[in-house]
């Protein structure tokens, strides 16, 4: 659609009606609606992501840069054994393993996790997309030196919304600026629980030190990481959640 500005944004959410003057779509939890002439396009997802389960499960990395997920079984001189989501067993060569993973554990990282939606609105229309345990332009995610190895990277303006279901209890980041990113970036970054306001930062910049976060989020449904336009327009607005995760109720 586009924005007050004239340049186009992008909105993803679930469609309710259109009476071929407005659509009213589900937006972060909320019914919105968005006048026909502002719209520019409507791109209908093939089918809803799913939810992930609510269960552990292992992720394996191959020397051939494949992945396979499943839950660990067992593992003997020569071979790991995974039991696939379609209950049968899969006997993998240790000698073709690089590194297994666990995901959806008790800590969940957000960058495993599926957005419910993605908001990102360009300053001046050329859009950079988030990127998940990358930076923008595909590095390292790197903050005054430091290389993070999970994460989130956005650019302004862009908010992503993650559905908790009431399943986690704290949520733990370190939010600052990418170094690739200079000096010059100034954005004003909130984090929302169910519409709610959990922490805000109007005035973040790149020359100051990443901030550490730690924030509950018991009985949260609706996660949503913002990070809007600062006062010096988008220029070195590239922000970065590092260590982005989510603990669940012990």
């Amino acid at each position: 659609m586009l924005a007050k500005d004239g340049s186009l944004a992008e909105i993803t959410g679930r469609v309710k009606a259109w009476d071929g003057h407005q659509l009213q779509i589900v937006y972060e939890g909320k019914e919105q609606t968005i006048s026909g002439d502002r719209l520019q396009a409507i791109v209908f997802a093939a089918r809803p992501a799913p939810r992930p389960a609510a269960t552990p499960y292992q992720v394996v990395h191959l020397a051939s840069d494949d992945t396979l997920s499943g839950a660990w079984q067992a593992l003997t001189a020569g071979s790991a054994s995974l039991k696939m989501p379609w209950g049968a067993a899969w006997e993998i060569p240790v000698d073709s393993v690089v590194d297994i993973g666990t995901r959806n554990g008790n800590l969940v990282h957000l960058s495993d996790m599926e957005p419910a939606t993605v908001e990102q609105t360009p300053y001046f229309g050329r859009l950079l997309s988030y990127r998940r345990d990358q930076s923008l332009d595909g590095g390292n995610l790197k903050m005054k030196g430091k290389v993070y190895s999970k994460g989130l990277a956005v650019h302004s303006r862009c908010v992503l919304s993650y559905a908790l279901d009431g399943q986690f209890t704290v949520f733990k980041t370190t939010l600052g600026f990418d170094d690739a990113a200079g000096s010059r970036g100034n954005v004003a970054c909130r984090l929302l629980a169910d519409g709610k306001e959990l922490f805000s930062k109007p005035d973040l910049r790149a020359d100051q030190e990443p901030q550490s976060l730690e924030l509950p989020v018991q009985g949260v449904k609706l996660l949503s990481l913002e990070v809007d336009f600062g006062e010096n327009e988008d220029v070195g607005d590239s922000v970065i959640w590092a260590e982005a995760r989510l603990f669940r109720k012990q």
